[in-house]
């Protein structure tokens, strides 16, 4: 083939006629199908069409995992760990229970010399009226059981004494046991009070209680006795808990029952229920009279906290 005129003067003048050579092309890391990094150990091919072999990861030995530094291995701590900084248990209901009714639960009314405090007598059920009618009103606990001390002591839970006396010397005994603040409207009530048994009850404050015929359940008697308290004069809802409180201890047709401020010092020193706590008592009725009486006193005492 002829040379051109190009090529010639090329020539002449010392230019090479081809060009020159590309370095070499930096290998290229063939990816894998999915686009990502080349697999281990793949080949990795370069632009020329040549190919390398991709650095292997280098092992570690069991030599060197052994010199690493101790703070590298961690355990998972075990469930018995994690509940070591958990405060205890709190002590069972049963013994709470207990505890309450040997520190602070006496039989209601059996320190105001009563013949018969532990039956349902006609007696027995007027002093709980007493107690119930006193207690509910806006003065000190205290003041109201010595207040029913001097009824006790005026033989007041006669029905026939208390009949025969003025509204003065009524007046009197209140003011006696400090009563004094509601000693009139109390000398009143007390007077209407022995008006309704007689009329209504035949005399026998005891007929307050409803029968079996009256009542088969303790809900049942729990409404009976509630809607004939209602009828005294002087006597609202807290008394009405009251009464249904302790007369439990001498009347088991009511129990279990446990008024709502009781009831809410029980919860707050985790007692349960009143059907849990009538079974941690052994469904004992005067064991539910005595737990009343404590809860009633801790109560008023301000020291449920502390109870334990």
């Amino acid at each position: 083939m002829a040379r051109t005129r190009a090529q010639a003067q090329a020539e002449k003048e010392g230019e090479p006629t081809s060009k020159p050579a590309t370095k070499d092309p930096k290998p290229t890391a063939k990816k894998s199908k999915d686009g990502g990094a080349p697999a281990k150990g793949k080949a990795l091919q370069t632009k020329d069409g040549t190919s390398t072999k991709a650095p292997k990861k280098r092992s570690t030995s069991k030599d060197e995992k052994a010199k690493r530094p101790a703070h590298k291995k961690q355990k998972t701590a075990s469930p018995a760990s994690k509940n070591s900084d958990r405060p205890a248990a709190s002590k069972p209901a049963g013994s709470k229970i207990d505890n309450l009714i040997g520190e602070f639960g006496s039989v209601p009314l059996s320190d105001l010399g009563l013949k018969d405090a532990e039956k349902p007598t006609a007696e027995t059920v007027l002093a709980h009226i007493y107690n119930a009618l006193l207690s509910s009103g806006r003065i000190g606990h205290n003041i109201a059981h010595k207040t029913l001390q001097c009824l006790i002591d005026e033989n007041y839970h006669d029905l026939e004494s208390l009949k025969e006396s003025t509204w003065e010397r009524r007046t009197e005994v209140l003011t006696d046991g400090g009563y004094t603040h509601y000693r009139e409207k109390t000398a009143t009530f007390l007077g209407d009070l022995a008006q309704l048994i007689e009329d209504k009850y035949d005399g026998d404050a005891a007929k307050f209680l409803p029968g079996q015929d009256e009542a088969k359940t303790p809900q049942e008697a729990q409404k009976v006795l509630e809607k004939r308290l209602k009828e005294i004069k002087g006597l609202g809802p807290l008394g009405v808990e009251i009464f249904l409180g302790t007369i439990q201890t001498v009347y088991p047709g009511v129990a279990p029952y446990i008024g709502k401020r009781d009831m809410g010092a029980a919860k707050e020193m985790g007692l349960g229920t009143v059907q849990g706590i009538w079974d941690a008592v052994g469904k004992d009725n005067l064991r539910m009279g005595q737990l009343c009486a404590a809860l009633t006193k801790v109560r008023l005492e301000g020291r449920t906290a502390g109870i334990k």
